[in-house]
């Protein structure tokens, strides 16, 4: 490469600042934008690339000289499809515990799957079926596991809801608040508290555990919180919250006439650009 300049100092100097001024500059591209998971794969990935090509320049070089190029590639992507395919028979088999930051990772993919599973098998998918790969992530990071023994109570009829929970394992009974005896039990894949959860009413059953039973466990203040950002999300809410059942929900078991869920329906929740207001009928 010719000098830029007659001294080889400044030209190792120029050349050096601009190669070094992708770091800043990378740094400065996150003020305005988080690039997804799929993103940073691609980058890596041509970054991966990047750099394996300069390791092995000479080899590179002459293959791409020499018209082979094709085999070349297909020698880097059977490469490393082949690494991958045993790094993850490894972790399967306990290799994930090398280090902390794979097994952090392992154990959270783990996680990630079964509760994607336990949501696509819900039966509340008129809300959930539509839910962005990122949407969801941003739900699944605050989703954790709750275990209750036989017996034990999930929460009481008039407790507010914090939480929408998913059956992973076992069965729930819902006692009727009057006999106090079983008058349903929901089972593996069920939901339980929905239409608290989503209205902002008080439970109106107590949940007790029929056995030994796991519950996946969503905040309510992370899906609500996640509302301004996924108009995906806020539609299927708000075509949920005028549905026959969440009227009929309010009505019959919360004592609110047809008028005033009307009113709650149109000036109670609002949704302005930017803005949620939850649903709260009884503040």
């Amino acid at each position: 490469m010719p000098l830029i300049y007659d001294s080889t100092i400044v030209t190792a100097l120029v050349l050096g600042l601009i190669s070094a001024c992708s770091l800043p500059l990378g740094t400065l591209t996150t003020l305005f934008w988080k690039p997804s998971d799929r993103d940073i794969a691609v980058l890596m990935s041509f970054g991966g690339g990047a750099l394996l090509a300069a390791l092995t320049l000479d080899l590179v070089a002459g293959t791409v000289a020499k018209g082979d190029f094709p085999p070349l590639a297909a020698g880097c992507i059977g490469g490393g499809l082949l690494f991958i395919g045993l790094n993850n028979i490894v972790n399967d088999f306990g290799g994930f515990l090398r280090k902390a930051s794979t097994t952090m990772y392992h154990l959270r993919k783990q996680e990630y799957r079964k509760f994607r599973q336990i949501l696509s098998l819900a039966k509340r998918t008129d809300v959930f079926c539509d839910l962005s790969d990122t949407d969801f992530k941003v739900l699944a990071k605050t989703i954790h596991l709750q275990n209750y023994k036989k017996g034990e109570i999930v929460f009481t009829k008039g407790d507010l809801c914090d939480n929408l929970y998913f059956i992973a394992k076992g069965s729930v009974s819902l006692l009727d608040p009057i006999d106090k005896v079983a008058s349903k039990t929901l089972d593996k894949h069920d939901d339980l508290g929905w239409l608290a959860f989503i209205t902002g009413t008080p439970y109106r059953f107590t949940a007790r555990a029929s056995e030994g039973v796991s519950l996946w466990a969503l905040p309510k203040a992370t899906f609500f919180n996640l509302l301004p950002d996924s108009p995906t999300l806020v539609h299927a809410v708000q075509r949920w919250l005028r549905s026959k059942e969440a009227t009929d929900y309010l009505h019959t078991h919360h004592g609110l006439s047809f008028s005033a869920i009307i009113r709650w329906h149109d000036h109670e929740y609002i949704l302005w650009p930017g803005e949620v207001c939850l649903p709260q009928p009884f503040q």
